[in-house]
């Protein structure tokens, strides 16, 4: 229900010319009785109530096309967590591909997610709570570790350069972020 009243007022109050990034960190999951039905689900959702506790990516896909206004939208994934007991289903998990195809597509979307398919998200090791490698990653590119040019200013290209390489040598080559870049100049943070 939050993410929806997010993904509802929350992304659509920036204006045409403001930059929008959004950040979904959790599950994502094939319905166990349609696995060909791929969820983003939270903390909280219940494998026996999806449709209600979780989003559908056409779903998701919906909200953020009927109410994004601005034309400078980053979204940023990191959904390939590993799952455990009722939550896991046969198969590859595909939901970082679905990703990347149904965003990118969109004029002014960037995207990025936080591995490849089948592949899981690595947790960070030494780190308390949930800290994912890729959050981490995400963090010091845009604290400054990612401006290969020295401008005082991190792109788009330079962030996903820095995130790609750190976490693929972070994880021992087990985890490889995937993206698809709109605009490689956009500027994302500056110091």
């Amino acid at each position: 229900a939050q993410l929806r009243n997010a993904l509802r007022n929350f992304v659509a109050r920036p204006k045409a010319d403001d930059l929008l990034v959004i950040f979904l960190a959790g599950h994502g999951l094939h319905d166990p009785a349609s696995p060909e039905r791929i969820y983003l689900a939270a903390h909280d959702t219940q494998v026996r109530q999806l449709g209600e506790t979780a989003l559908e990516l056409t779903e998701l896909r919906d909200l953020i096309g009927v109410n994004i206004r601005s034309r400078h939208t980053v979204l940023l994934f990191d959904v390939a967590r590993p799952l455990e007991g009722e939550w896991v289903t046969g198969g590859s998990n595909l939901v970082n591909g679905y990703l990347l195809k149904l965003f990118s597509q969109e004029q002014g979307r960037t995207v990025f997610v936080s591995s490849s398919v089948s592949e899981v998200s690595q947790e960070r090791a030494g780190t308390t709570g949930h800290q994912g490698v890729f959050a981490r990653c995400l963090l010091d590119a845009l604290q400054g570790s990612a401006d290969w040019n020295r401008d005082h200013i991190v792109t788009v290209a330079e962030m996903f350069r820095y995130v790609a390489s750190k976490v693929r040598a972070d994880t021992n080559q087990q985890q490889t972020p995937r993206y698809e870049i709109a605009e490689q100049a956009l500027p994302l943070a500056g110091q």
